[in-house]
C-alpha cells in the first residue's frame, strides 16, 4: 500500500489531540503530521509518540503564533508535499475520531478510483461539549 500521512491542525486542545491520534486504527503503518498553530498548551509530544498504537510515525511543527486553521493546514501542507514521501494524505481534525480502517478504505477505493482525487466522510457528533 502506498504511504498515508493524516494532517492534524492542533490549537489548545491536548486531551482532544490524543484522542484523535489514539483513535487512527489501521492494519498498515500510518504516519501523522501534527500543526500546532501557536498553542499555550501544547501537546506533550513524548506521551503521544509512547502511546500511538499505529506503526507510522508522529510528526509535529509547531508555529509561532496563532494564524488560524487555514495557515496550520497550508503549513502541513507544504511540509508533506515537501517530503515527497506520500501518495495520500488523510485529515482529521483535533477532536475527531477516526472509525476503524476508515484510511485504508479512503486508499483502497482511490487506488480503484484513479480519476478520483478527493474524498469526503460521513460524521457524526458524539458529544459536543468535548474539549
Amino acid at each position: 500500500m502506498n504511504k498515508l500521512i493524516v494532517l492534524i491542525p492542533h490549537y489548545n486542545s491536548p486531551k482532544a489531540l490524543m484522542a484523535t491520534i489514539q483513535s487512527i486504527n489501521e492494519t498498515f503503518a500510518v504516519d501523522v503530521l501534527v500543526v500546532d498553530d501557536g498553542s499555550e498548551y501544547k501537546p506533550d509530544v513524548i506521551t503521544i509518540e509512547e502511546n500511538y498504537q499505529n506503526e507510522g510515525k508522529i510528526y509535529f511543527e509547531f508555529l509561532e503564533k496563532n494564524q488560524g486553521i487555514e495557515k496550520a493546514l497550508n503549513h502541513g501542507l507544504r511540509w508533506i508535499k515537501s517530503s515527497g514521501t506520500y501518495a495520500f494524505i488523510g485529515r482529521l481534525d483535533c477532536g475527531d475520531l477516526a472509525m476503524p480502517t476508515k484510511f485504508a478504505q479512503q486508499v483502497d477505493y482511490l487506488q480503484l478510483n484513479p480519476k478520483i482525487h478527493l474524498l469526503g466522510t460521513w460524521a457524526e457528533v458524539v458529544d459536543e461539549s468535548y474539549n
